[in-house]
Formats: structure tokens, sequence, C-alpha cells
């Protein structure tokens, strides 16, 4: 989070998960360690999201990353599983 908080302002986007760290996006550590099999369909959208905001452009804002947050489903998987998230901006 340190890094983020320090970043210039426009179009940076934080999303932050309960249990989750940067290394659970690709499903394994290096040490063998894998997270919760619950988490990979999560990880999935948040980066579908994320492609579709920023790296096709299409409407790289807060609104429109929310939006594709919502598109993905992203809080129906957070609630399905029990989860706990948070949003950041700037």
């Amino acid at each position: 989070m340190q890094p983020f908080q320090h970043m210039a302002p426009g179009r940076k986007f934080h999303v932050t998960v309960a249990e989750l760290t940067h290394m659970d996006f690709g499903d394994h550590h290096f040490d063998g360690f894998a997270p919760p099999e619950k988490y990979h369909e999560l990880m999935k959208r948040l980066g579908l999201a994320f492609w579709e905001t920023t790296l096709r452009r299409n409407d790289p804002t807060e609104a429109g990353f929310r939006r594709s947050l919502r598109q993905e489903g992203v809080g129906g998987v957070l609630a399905a599983e029990g989860a706990t998230g948070e949003f950041q901006s700037k």
C-alpha cells in the first residue's frame, strides 16, 4: 500500500482483499503455497475489470473502474466467499 500512497494522482487504483497478497494473483507462490481456491474466481474478475478499464482505455476513471468491477460481479464473489475488500482511487 505504501507505494500507492506516494504515487502522483491520476488514474491510479488500489484494491485490497482481506487475506490475499499481491503474490496470490498468480495462484501459486515460489514456496509452493497456494492461496485458497475460493479466491481464484475473484482474482480473475479483478484482473478482467482492470484490463477493461485501463488497458482497453474503456473509461479509465474511478467511475469506470467501479463500473467494470460491478459488471464482472466482483462484489457478488466477495460476498459469496465471505471476504471483505477495499477500493481506493486517486
